[in-house]
């Protein structure tokens, strides 16, 4: 089971090189890294109710936690403050109910991942020193995957056992940010965001059978904040 798709993944770059070929006046290439909180109040949801229904004491020890993510943007400058591009974002997090002793290990697990496909508009403009600050608003589709995945152990008869069901789902969202960074040189600048990420929360389909629907809806709406390198092209 892979929940990022690599396919997924050369689509998204290989649109990003076509807009790169095509503007090719003034070109910034923008990777970062950051962190994401997430909303998931589906998922928590479906987490507390199996957990309150089991007979053996499920126990929920983690509950989607913020988690790294990483992104690519390529933007072309159509004058010295104005630009417009494409935006690409990686995301994951996950849940888990758990229950342990002496005797083995009970546990079920959500592993949510997301890739985010979209464009990106910026306004640009200076401030002392090279610094510089920035308004940034991006949209577009979000590919989801899940996996629920239940495993048990019984240490005293060497028992073990798991079961996996896989969801997919595609989904909108919206992502306002405000931007502040250093410009180091001409061609390399440092900078600095955060944002809001609004997911207009989609359905999950499970992979084996389409027509088979999960009873709650993904959620990855939250706050976002990154860090990021950028490369500055002048064709």
């Amino acid at each position: 089971f892979r929940l990022m798709s690599i396919n997924k993944i050369l689509f998204a770059l290989s649109l990003i090189f076509s807009f790169t070929m095509v503007f090719g006046q003034k070109n910034e290439f923008r990777p970062g890294m950051g962190f994401g909180m997430y909303a998931m109040n589906d998922l928590r949801t479906l987490l507390k109710q199996s957990a309150e229904g089991s007979s053996v004491g499920l126990k929920t020890t983690e509950e989607f936690p913020p988690y790294y993510t990483y992104h690519f943007d390529v933007i072309y400058y159509v004058s010295p403050k104005i630009g417009v591009g494409l935006t690409s974002g990686v995301y994951s997090t996950g849940a888990r109910n758990s229950i342990a002793d002496y005797s083995g290990r009970y546990n079920e697990d959500i592993t949510a991942k997301a890739l985010n496909l979209g464009l990106i508009g910026v306004f640009k403009d200076s401030l002392k020193n090279d610094l510089f600050y920035g308004l940034e608003l991006c949209s577009g589709l979000k590919m989801s995957d899940l996996q629920f995945e239940s495993k048990i152990k019984l240490n005293d008869i060497d028992y073990s056992d798991e079961s996996k069901m896989d969801f997919t789902g595609n989904g909108w969202w919206v992502e306002p940010r405000v931007r502040f960074g250093w410009n180091l040189n001409k061609s390399f600048t440092w900078s600095t965001y955060a944002g809001y990420e609004f997911h207009f929360k989609n359905k999950m389909t499970m992979k084996e059978n389409s027509q088979s629907n999960l009873l709650g809806k993904i959620d990855w709406s939250g706050f976002r904040f990154g860090v990021c390198i950028s490369f500055i092209l002048n064709n």
